[in-house]
This record gives C-alpha cells, structure tokens and sequence, in this order.
C-alpha cells in the first residue's frame, strides 16, 4: 500500500487539491452568498470616512 502512495504521490496530491479548489468554488458560488459578495464587492467604491 505504501508503496503504491510512494510511486502515485504526484497524482494524488494533483486530485487531492483539484477536489479542495473544486470545493471552495462550490461553496462560493452557493445562490445564498450572493447578498454577501455583493457587498463585498461594493467595497472599492465606498468612501472613506
């Protein structure tokens, strides 16, 4: 078994951070944060106080 890790290490981590940058667009992109990024988004045009 550690040896089959030891030899596919590279693929491994490939899928292992193509799933964790799938995951973050999902959660991102959810219909429910869209009030959030907005505001967020606003920020460079506010004024400064």
């Amino acid at each position: 078994m550690i040896d089959f890790v030891i030899t596919h290490a590279s693929s491994i981590a490939l899928l292992g951070f193509f799933t964790g940058f799938l995951f973050i667009v999902a959660t991102v992109m959810r219909p429910s944060r869209k009030a959030e990024l907005q505001k967020h988004a606003m920020i460079p045009f506010e004024e400064n106080e």
